[in-house]
């Protein structure tokens, strides 16, 4: 900043190379705030008048220099060096005037100190907003009120949760929207009790909103975010908590048939939910799968070890739009993973916690699974191509290697990256034993020459 400040980087940008110089292909800048060592020192030198005019002629070179740029990245390390009143005033200049070159803005700070509050006022008509404050939302909620009718998606981490309501209400009683918003992304470690949750009730504060990624627990203590996007809804994204699934109930949030649209389901916290609010993991999966009935990706996090996950097949299998499921720390073996492959015949990739064997079918010994798999199964894995999963780095188990390549016989787009080059040194007598079982290497010839000849 202070090289801006006096003059000095617009010089170093009005002499050679770099004068007369364009870049028509830049679209994005960044502009990273970070204290030279002798930060300590008053860095402002330069008269208020002068300091403006240097804001102004080196943004203006910028835009010379740019002229299809749309998208401005404004990066904060150290607060201390601004911290006069002067020094914040010429910062608030600076970054609005930066600011006004794009349409698209990202503001980070990365640091745990006091904010600067900056007055951003003159910041107005923005599509796409990315901000990150540390223990301040103030900046975040200014830009997104002040261009709440352009804007098209909003991405902000929040260190307070009592920031999050100041969107869509300033205190006063006056409401926000936001007619254009499509996309909303937050993030705030930190949680408010749902007592404490506001409820706004009421008005349709997203009407066009199609992708709603929460990482955090449900912000309001009502429908807020769900009021007039049934129509639009694609992605759903959250965590929640008993008083948050209560809620939903009340208000008909997910009522049958609502959201046509939406086809990307994830939520989490699912400890906190069974037993105190489903009394099984059926009764759980039931409530998700009835949030979207044309889903095609579903992910369910948080799922305790100790459920049984065999009684909830049945119900994932009833939804056969399913294309991806993800399902980590959920137990799986060999036989669950082939009956929901023929359960569901667009699914292409299953994502589980690590697997094994499971009990052998009557009469098959592990010499006979191969030709076993393949008289059973093989007309009907087309799709499939990928099966991930956790396991232990340090002692991954045996039945993790058999299981991907059993899977891989009867799946002929199977992606075989997915037995990974660590188990390839850990299990290399195992792989070469099942590539030996009668049969194997006949009805995977890739498989055979990805390992060996790679």
């Amino acid at each position: 900043m202070p090289c801006i400040c006096s003059g000095q980087a617009l010089k170093m940008l009005s002499r050679a190379p770099y004068n007369g110089c364009a870049f028509p292909l830049v679209r994005s800048i960044t502009f990273n705030f970070i204290p030279p060592p002798w930060r300590r020192r008053n860095y402002i030198v330069a008269s208020r008048l002068r300091t403006n005019a240097n804001f102004s002629a080196f943004v203006q070179r910028i835009k010379e220099m740019s002229p299809r740029l749309d998208k401005v990245n404004v990066a904060v390390h150290e607060y201390s060096p601004y911290r006069s009143q002067s020094t914040i005033q010429d910062f608030s200049s600076l970054v609005s005037q930066l600011f006004q070159l794009a349409s698209r803005i990202e503001y980070n700070t990365h640091i745990e100190t006091a904010p600067m509050e900056l007055q951003l006022n003159a910041v107005r008509n923005l599509v796409h907003i990315n901000c990150s404050c540390f223990n301040s939302s103030d900046e975040a909620v200014q830009l997104a009120r002040q261009s709440a009718s352009t804007l098209q998606v909003l991405s902000i981490k929040m260190h307070q949760a009592t920031g999050i309501p100041g969107l869509i209400h300033d205190g006063d009683g006056k409401y926000t929207e936001y007619p254009c918003l499509l996309t909303w992304k937050l993030k705030c470690p930190r949680v408010l009790r749902f007592s404490q949750r506001p409820v706004f009730g009421g008005v349709s504060f997203f009407p066009r909103l199609q992708h709603l990624d929460i990482k955090a627990d449900y912000p309001f203590g009502d429908d807020t975010l769900f009021r007039g996007n049934a129509a639009t809804l694609e992605y759903l994204s959250m965590r929640m908590d008993p008083e948050t699934v209560a809620m939903f109930k009340e208000y008909d949030v997910f009522s049958p048939a609502r959201y046509l649209k939406l086809r990307c389901v994830e939520v989490g916290n699912m400890r906190s939910l069974i037993p105190t609010h489903f009394a099984t993991f059926v009764e759980y999966t039931q409530f998700v799968l009835g949030i979207a009935p044309k889903l095609s990706v579903l992910t369910i996090y948080g799922v305790p070890a100790s459920l049984t996950f065999q009684p909830a097949l049945s119900l994932l299998g009833e939804h056969t739009s399913i294309r991806v499921l993800r399902l980590p720390l959920t137990s799986t073996c060999l036989w669950d993973a082939l009956v929901l492959i023929k359960s569901l015949p667009l699914l292409t990739h299953l994502y589980t916690m690590s697997t094994s064997l499971g009990p052998m079918p009557a009469g098959v010994n592990l010499d006979m699974l191969p030709m076993y798999m393949c008289s059973t199964y093989t007309s009907m894995c087309k799709r499939f191509r990928r099966w991930s999963f956790e396991y232990s780095q340090k002692n991954p188990s045996k039945d993790v290697v058999t299981c991907v390549l059993l899977l891989a016989l009867v799946c002929p787009n199977f992606d075989h990256s997915a037995l990974e080059y660590r188990l390839h040194g850990s299990f290399m007598a195992q792989i070469k034993m099942a590539l030996v079982l009668r049969g194997y290497e006949h009805y995977t010839p890739r498989l055979y020459h990805s390992l060996y000849i790679k």
